[in-house]
C-alpha cells in the first residue's frame, strides 16, 4: 500500500486557492469478515478557488481530474477516467446558516463512452 501527494493553500479572509495531485495502490483482499477493496490510483487531483463577495455572497469554481481502477471482487470493478468542473454560489445569512447551490459538470475522457450525469444541487447548512 502506498499513497504519495501534494497539497497547495493559498488563504486570505476572501479568496482561497486550493490544489492536490495524488497517486497511489492498495491491493484489496477478500476475507469473510472485512473485504478491502482494490485501488489503482493514477495522477488525479483538482484546483479550486473561492472568493468571498460583498460578505456574504461567495463563489466557487473546482476542476478535478480522476484516473483510478478499483475493484472488490470479480463481479465488481470500475473504471474511471473523469473530468469534473464544479460552478457554485452560497449566500451566508450567518455564520451559522448558509445557503450552498452548486452545478456539476462530469466528463469522461481515455476512450470511454460520454453519458449525462451532470448533477445541480443544493444544501442549507445550518450549525447549532
Amino acid at each position: 500500500i502506498w499513497f504519495l501527494g501534494a497539497d497547495l493553500q493559498y488563504l486570505t479572509p476572501t479568496f482561497s486557492l486550493k490544489a492536490q495531485v495524488m497517486k497511489g495502490k492498495a491491493p484489496g483482499q477478500m476475507s469473510s469478515s472485512v473485504p478491502v477493496w482494490l485501488l489503482d490510483l493514477k495522477e488525479s487531483g483538482y484546483v479550486e478557488l473561492n472568493y468571498v463577495a460583498f460578505g456574504r455572497l461567495g463563489f466557487l469554481g473546482r476542476a478535478e481530474v480522476r484516473r483510478a481502477f478499483v475493484a472488490l471482487d470479480t463481479e465488481r470493478a470500475y473504471l474511471t477516467r473523469e473530468m469534473r468542473f464544479v460552478g457554485g454560489l452560497r449566500w451566508a445569512f450567518s455564520p451559522r446558516a448558509i445557503l450552498k447551490v452548486e452545478y456539476l459538470h462530469n466528463r469522461e475522457f481515455g476512450g470511454l463512452p460520454q453519458f449525462k450525469h451532470d448533477i445541480f444541487t443544493s444544501s442549507l447548512v445550518l450549525a447549532f
